[in-house]
């Protein structure tokens, strides 16, 4: 009897022991970070693969509340609260990887939506170790062909902070939703606003086999403004070092390269609005098609990109800033309307006026505030007749007049 009871007692204890144990690794696969190690090229190939495609319908519009968590979790990263990153994950179908790859010998932090794919809100990486100064981009995995693996081949020469890449191709959704660098209601947005580095390269492909990119360059660059800084003008030249026809989208170049010009790019627009470098990069299909071209591509990014570090790109921003630059409008001439740009280093009232030839005032905008970093202007006279007019633009900082010309 007794020894009938010290056997249900044992099996009892070892009852109670399996339980815990089973409890202590469901509780440690939630709520603690998962580990991998093996190669973080294969990882993003696969998560590439796994995308859902072309017409799919398969992007699922974010919210806000989603958005604003996922902004707690990159604060959480940065922070070192790993404890608490997958328990916020869980009920949007994403893990927490804590990666080890085994090529470059790195630990990367990994939030990636789990197969299948059922939001397509994108995968994320994060360097612990970098300066937080660089992050690398990928908006269009599927529709620009093997841009993911230029992506984080230059994320890792370069040792940047973060890689971003979008979760599902750029035309899933039958509307505009699922282009990830043409709207701001993604994940991939926030994530690009809350990280917030000094300098984003996007990494983009075209074609030359489409008739519409016929004489283009093996490579575009462009900041998505018609003023872009003498930085993009250095990688332009590092490029053709390395064999590569390159042009950079500018003033000068917008009639033959304003397809590629990125000025609709919605991350382009957040940081330039911020006085942060954004650097969009158009890779033509041979260049991405290629180890060896890729290699090359990748060799000049690490060049240009991978020895600045966020302190020395804010000293370099303000010794090189100016408290204003007023730009010439575009196009000029122009028929009925035109655009005009300027920069200011803090937010500004400005009145605009524009006169005739003989001092009438034809146009007038007064009062206007204007926020810090770069600004643009319509200057709209369709009503008036084709000539040469001034543009006077004044406020406690400047009293400038440009010259422009309307042609009918």
């Amino acid at each position: 009897m007794i020894s009938q009871k010290l056997n249900i007692t044992r099996m009892t204890l070892q009852m109670s022991c399996m339980l815990f144990l089973f409890l202590f690794i469901h509780s440690s696969s939630v709520y603690g970070q998962i580990n991998q190690s093996g190669s973080i090229n294969e990882l993003i190939r696969n998560i590439r693969e796994t995308m859902p495609g072309n017409g799919s319908n398969s992007f699922v519009i974010p919210g806000n509340v989603e958005l604003q968590n996922f902004q707690t979790i990159v604060s959480d990263l940065r922070q070192k609260n790993l404890g608490v990153i997958q328990s916020k994950l869980l009920q949007y179908n994403y893990e927490f990887l804590k990666f080890t790859d085994t090529e470059s010998n790195r630990v990367f932090y990994i939030l990636k939506e789990k197969s299948p794919i059922s939001k397509g809100w994108g995968t994320y990486v994060y360097f612990p170790n970098s300066t937080d100064s660089l992050s690398i981009e990928v908006p269009h995995p599927i529709w620009d062909s093997n841009s993911w693996s230029l992506g984080i081949k230059t994320f890792i020469s370069t040792n940047a902070s973060w890689f971003l890449m979008a979760g599902t191709h750029r035309y899933a959704n039958s509307d505009t939703s699922s282009d990830v660098a043409h709207v701001t209601q993604s994940v991939f947005h926030v994530m690009h606003k809350v990280i917030g580095t000094p300098i984003a390269i996007q990494v983009h492909g075209y074609s030359r086999s489409n008739s519409i990119y016929t004489g283009y360059p093996d490579i575009i660059i462009s900041n998505g403004t018609l003023y872009p800084p003498s930085k993009l003008f250095d990688l332009k030249a590092k490029f053709e070092s390395k064999g590569f026809s390159t042009g950079v989208f500018s003033f000068s170049t917008y009639q033959s390269l304003w397809r590629l010009g990125a000025t609709t790019n919605t991350q382009g627009q957040w940081s330039n609005s911020n006085n942060k470098l954004f650097v969009h990069i158009e890779f033509e299909y041979f260049i991405r098609n290629s180890n060896q071209h890729t290699d090359n591509s990748v060799t000049t990014l690490r060049e240009s990109f991978a020895t600045i570090t966020s302190i020395e790109y804010e000293k370099s921003i303000n010794t090189q800033n100016k408290k204003y630059q007023i730009n010439q409008n575009f196009p000029n001439p122009f028929n009925n309307s035109t655009f005009l740009s300027f920069e200011i280093s803090q937010p500004l009232q400005v009145d605009v006026t524009v006169y005739n030839v003989i001092g009438e005032v034809v146009y007038q905008e007064l009062g206007r505030e204007y926020e810090t970093g770069l600004n643009y202007l319509t200057l709209n006279l369709i009503n008036s007749r084709s000539g040469i007019y001034f543009v006077q633009l004044q406020s406690k900082l400047f009293n400038e007049i440009k010259k422009i010309t309307l042609l009918k």
